[in-house]
């Protein structure tokens, strides 16, 4: 096996290359070297083979040829039978997909809140705070208002000093909006 020739497709089904063609750039490129008979050297070859090949591409496997630890066996295509199920288990491939998929659910969430914003059923949370905001300081000004519209009716209603009820009804109506300033509503996020 020290001496083996093997032609280029040869070459490329051991190491596991799906196109010969690919060897045949690493020949015109000079990586691989063909020997005058037209055929690759194996041995010469795999070691220079192994060494320019993107370790970022390979799967998770011996570099071809190497002989395995448990039963001397090399790693090429004829030696495992599972070199298919190692290429979809692989590490990198795994990570890669989990993060595509990942992917593929936030942009999902994203597309649906865009779909409820389009059709009203979503709301901005700053927009909504300042609304309540408005809302409550309106409320407020109305009831600071409300005893100096109401005291001279009540007054001649309740046959009493004008000044004295305006006085009473702006203490009661100032506590009644401190105790309700102290419970502060839930800021929406």
């Amino acid at each position: 096996m020290k001496n083996e020739y093997v032609s280029i497709r040869e070459f490329a089904r051991r190491v596991d290359v799906k196109s010969d063609n690919s060897i045949r750039k690493l020949i015109e490129n000079g990586v691989l070297e063909k020997s005058p008979n037209g055929k690759l050297h194996f041995e010469d070859n795999l070691k220079r083979y192994n060494t320019q090949r993107d370790v970022s591409k390979v799967r998770e496997t011996a570099p071809v040829g190497e002989t395995d630890n448990l039963n001397g066996s090399t790693n090429s295509p004829t030696n495992s039978p599972n070199s298919s199920t190692k290429a979809s288990s692989s590490g990198s491939s795994s990570k890669y997909n989990e993060a595509r998929t990942d992917l593929t659910e936030e942009q999902a969430k994203q597309a649906i809140i865009k779909t409820q914003e389009m059709l009203g059923n979503l709301v901005d949370a700053k927009a909504a705070n300042l609304m309540v905001f408005r809302k409550m300081r309106n409320m407020r000004d109305q009831a600071l208002n409300w005893p100096n519209r109401v005291f001279s009716e009540m007054a001649a209603e309740l046959k009493v000093e004008p000044a004295l009820l305006l006085r009473v009804l702006n203490k009661y109506v100032h506590s009644l909006l401190t105790e309700m300033a102290e419970e502060k509503p839930p800021k929406l996020k």
